[in-house]
């Protein structure tokens, strides 16, 4: 039965002809799989049967924690660092058609730019926070606003501390390895 509901449903919907672009979007027109137009918020309306569709993003800005990274400095200490990224959507099309998931690609960026700093730097240099900062600001804003469209309003450290490794063996044993 419920099967049955979801083909109905299916098939009423690609009838459909006419859209809402809420106030915190702004979309995108495509026909026939390319672009056609930018579309800011209000009701649209498009040719049914998949021939037009609207794609709508938030453009407010959003700010994303990223997860705690592990790398070695140069002078061979182990640091985890966490991040945070605050970015909105400028140029839709672009941050439609030049990035798959463009959360998942900002987060990647700042995960790939901490360790790019990390491993360049000695202990001591990354536990100054402002200067971490802007490389990371300066290295996600090459990527983020030329090629995909998004602004990036702010990128940072969140948490950096040492951290000892701890290896367990197939036993159940551990063992603990100074730095």
């Amino acid at each position: 039965m419920n099967g049955l509901f979801n083909i109905i449903t299916s098939f009423f919907d690609s009838f459909k002809f006419y859209t809402t672009v809420e106030p915190d979007e702004k979309g995108i027109r495509v026909t026939i799989g390319k672009y056609k137009k930018t579309l800011n918020p209000g009701v649209h309306f498009y040719l049914p049967l998949g021939i037009q569709r609207i794609y709508a993003l938030s453009v407010v800005t959003k700010a994303i924690d990223i997860r705690v990274q592990h790398a070695v400095t140069r002078d061979d200490k182990t640091i985890a660092l966490g991040a945070y990224l605050a970015y909105s959507i400028l140029d839709v099309q672009r941050a439609f058609y030049e990035v798959q998931d463009y959360e998942e690609s900002l987060s990647n960026r700042v995960l790939v730019s901490v360790v790019r700093y990390v491993t360049g730097n000695t202990f001591k240099d990354c536990r100054d926070q402002d200067k971490i900062n802007d490389f990371l600001k300066k290295e996600i804003r090459k990527d983020a606003t030329d090629k995909w469209g998004i602004k990036i309003h702010d990128a940072g450290i969140t948490d950096i501390g040492e951290c000892k490794i701890i290896r367990t063996l197939g036993d159940g044993g551990v063992v603990y390895e100074e730095e």
